[in-house]
């Protein structure tokens, strides 16, 4: 899992191996938590995701779906914005203080 990355998968693709090879882990016998598999998820991401990686770092309490719909919406809503302009930062900074 840890070798995994995004690459040219489409984003359900990705999220869905990786969720997976997690069952996968489990059927074997060593689970992983849903924090562990986000996670994972996150860091197998290349840095165009890096501001979507940081907020959806800071959200703590998120399972496995909550994680899922949260990064479709964040890719949906910021996707055509470059992830290094200082307009996405400020969209993502108001997000953090609603959060």
């Amino acid at each position: 899992m840890h070798g995994t990355k995004k690459g040219n998968m489409s984003m359900i693709d990705f999220l869905s191996t990786m969720k997976k090879l997690s069952d996968g882990l489990s059927l074997a016998g060593a689970s992983m938590s849903d924090d562990d598999l986000i996670s994972n998820t996150l860091l197998s991401l290349d840095a165009k995701y890096l501001s979507i990686t940081v907020v959806l770092q800071r959200q703590l309490d998120l399972d496995w779906p909550e994680f899922q719909t949260m990064f479709a919406w964040f890719r949906e809503y910021f996707g055509a914005i470059p992830w290094h302009s200082r307009y996405q930062f400020s969209l993502y900074s108001r997000f953090l203080s609603i959060s």
